[in-house]
């Protein structure tokens, strides 16, 4: 009796779910599977793969001043060095408080050049908001709207 009762009530679940479900029908129409194969390594080890590749290229463009990548490349090292001095070491969790501008770019690069992890905020964020996220992120450095160190 209990086991039909069971058997009852997982068929109206299943169904439920099954109903609920994302069936996702767009992808009948796709020539290609709808697995993408991430590259293995950081995102710094992918843009310095790039950087390898086309050093020549341009990596951004900002206020009509263009950067190729071997210089971009430089700006990220020498970041980061800086933030070495500062005592920012692998596994720290940093806290980038900068508008969308190339230092913003650069230093993210280089907290994750490092080995820690970039945690970036609004620069328009309240001090509460600020505070809220940093405690919540365990951060152990941040940097503000001034660059730590742009080239």
């Amino acid at each position: 009796m209990i086991e039909s009762l069971w058997t009852k009530i997982n068929k109206v679940v299943t169904k439920t779910i099954d109903r609920f479900k994302h069936k996702e029908p767009w992808y009948k129409y796709y020539k290609y599977t709808k697995k993408i194969e991430y590259p293995k390594g950081s995102i710094y080890e992918l843009i310095e793969k790039t950087a390898e590749s086309y050093p020549f290229y341009d990596a951004y463009e900002y206020f009509g001043k263009k950067v190729t990548y071997r210089e971009f490349m430089m700006q990220i090292k020498k970041t980061a060095s800086a933030l070495v001095e500062i005592g920012v070491k692998e596994g720290d969790r940093v806290t980038i408080c900068m508008p969308n501008t190339p230092s913003a770019i650069i230093t993210f690069y280089a907290v994750n050049m490092i080995g820690s992890t970039a945690s970036m905020i609004h620069p328009l964020s309240s001090e509460m908001e600020n505070s809220r996220n940093m405690s919540f992120h365990n951060v152990c450095a941040e940097t503000a709207s001034v660059p730590v160190c742009y080239i």
